[in-house]
């Protein structure tokens, strides 16, 4: 999409994906760089499903990225994989909480 934001993250980086020996797949995050918000997502692999139902909540709720980022996911989880997508979007500097 022309004038977004896009951040890829394999499963191969996803601790939970790697302790099931189940890194095949990615998710990809894409956001507005205006509003900062998530505009969709792609998942392929394990859990796939509760990754996408996760950013559709977010998405309802109109969470930004920033906020994404610092959502405590369950650890290790396949939906932790939403941070670090965030996380990449924001260029891996997330400021500190206020």
């Amino acid at each position: 999409m022309p004038g977004c934001l896009v951040a890829t993250v394999p499963y191969g980086a996803n601790e939970r994906a790697i302790i099931d020996s189940r890194t095949t797949g990615m998710l990809k995050l894409i956001s507005d760089p205006r509003r900062e918000t998530v505009l969709g997502a792609h998942a392929v692999g394990e859990d796939a499903l509760e990754v996408i139902q996760a950013i559709a909540t977010a998405m309802a709720a109109g969470i930004d990225i920033v906020t994404l980022s610092r959502v405590p996911f369950a650890y290790p989880t396949y939906t932790s994989i939403i941070a670090t997508a965030a996380m990449q979007l924001l260029g891996d500097s997330v400021p500190s909480s206020p």
